[in-house]
């Protein structure tokens, strides 16, 4: 009975140590690569693009035409960059005349107060845009959310 036992407890303390690690979800690397990557910290919580299912729209797109425009949702969360005449890495004021960025939680439209995206990468001939971004948003209510630590890798 003792072997038996001790022969329970040893396949218990085994099958303990290999079970699957779970990874939390984290931001996505910084590359230039056209990966489609998106990502950022809202009010310090990871938000990260997520459809609604396999009928809906992609997560995540952008496009390049007399400007940058970049787009992501997370199921009832959408947030839509738009930067006027990008054609060169370097940084664009989200509130300067004809740049924007808005944030859709359910019903409730929250707009630019403060924001910075910066290219770093930019390649016409591949398609591929990347870089970083952060920013205050405000809502008619005065309520505010905080962007930090957001980038992208996305192609066009």
């Amino acid at each position: 009975m003792k072997l038996f036992l001790l022969g329970i407890s040893i396949c218990i303390v085994f099958s303990s140590c290999f079970k699957p690690k779970v990874v939390p979800p984290s931001l996505p690397a910084e590359t230039h690569e056209g990966k489609n990557t998106f990502g950022f910290y809202l009010n310090n919580q990871l938000w990260l693009p997520k459809s609604k299912g396999i009928d809906s729209s992609p997560a995540l797109s952008s496009y390049i035409q007399n400007g940058f425009s970049l787009a992501a949702n997370h199921l009832n969360q959408y947030i839509v960059f738009s930067i006027y005449g990008l054609s060169s890495t370097g940084s664009y004021d989200l509130t300067a005349s004809g740049n924007s960025v808005l944030f859709i939680d359910n019903a409730d439209h929250y707009h630019c107060t403060k924001g910075l995206m910066t290219v770093t990468y930019l390649d016409g001939v591949k398609g591929i845009v990347s870089g970083e971004f952060s920013a205050t948003m405000v809502n008619d209510a005065g309520n505010v959310l905080t962007i930090d630590q957001g980038r992208f890798d996305t192609t066009f």
